[in-house]
């Protein structure tokens, strides 16, 4: 469970800031904080970062099909950054949408088709507040379960403790030291450099989603008439 400090410490080290035996200034360790969590922030773009996938299900209103989400939307939560699955649910049984993008979407020309059951959303992604379209509009006694990547936990001070999975103390640790290094005219080492690829790399793979068979984006029937569940 490693503090603010102790990543910012040996990142210093490892990129050849620090001596064995010193510890960061005041000002070193604030700036350090800085980027440390200006990383962090950086690895939620990235899904191969992200080791939790949190899904929350929420009411959908009848006829409705556009809904808000983030803190104070109509989903009122922790606004997505990546959007891993999105399925509806009626009597216990889900249904996976399948999503499609801001072309895609412009393209379909009546909108507000009642289709009973969506077969498709898009996402804008917009900020503070994100968008999720649905097509078609929903029935009543539906619900939505929408799963989203869990941002990394970002380092409120110091010396708070965090815990992470195996692997990310050290990319943590050789990751912040490749960021700081510049800052301070430094050159990681080859090694160095070569740990960080390493440790970048099993944490990445551990987190790459498993491959899953699904239907071209490109064929979307159910869009300009037909539904991909089969129906008119």
């Amino acid at each position: 469970m490693p503090s603010a400090t102790q990543i910012i410490t040996k990142a210093l080290k490892i990129a050849g800031v620090l001596g064995e035996s010193e510890t960061p200034t005041a000002e070193q360790a604030s700036d350090g904080l800085v980027s440390l969590n200006d990383m962090l922030d950086s690895w939620t773009t990235d899904q191969t970062y992200i080791f939790t996938i949190e899904t929350e299900t929420f009411p959908l209103v009848n006829s409705v099909y556009t809904y808000t989400i983030g803190v104070g939307g109509d989903f009122d939560t922790v606004r997505p950054v990546i959007i891993d699955h999105v399925v509806v649910n009626l009597n216990g049984v889900s249904y996976p949408l399948q999503e499609i993008n801001s072309q895609d979407y412009a393209y379909i020309a009546y909108k507000a088709n009642e289709s009973g059951i969506p077969n498709y959303f898009y996402c804008d992604y917009a900020y503070p507040l994100a968008t999720i379209y649905l097509y078609g509009a929903p029935q009543s006694d539906l619900t939505i379960s929408i799963g989203r990547t869990q941002q990394l936990t970002s380092f409120a001070n110091l010396t708070t403790q965090y815990t992470f999975p195996p692997g990310y103390n050290r990319l943590l640790n050789y990751g912040l030291a490749m960021e700081i290094a510049p800052e301070y005219g430094m050159k990681m080492s080859p090694e160095a450099i070569a740990i960080t690829a390493e440790a970048k790399a099993n944490v990445r793979n551990r987190n790459l989603p498993d491959p899953v068979m699904k239907t071209e984006v490109g064929h979307l029937t159910g869009i300009y008439g037909y539904s991909n569940r089969g129906e008119y």
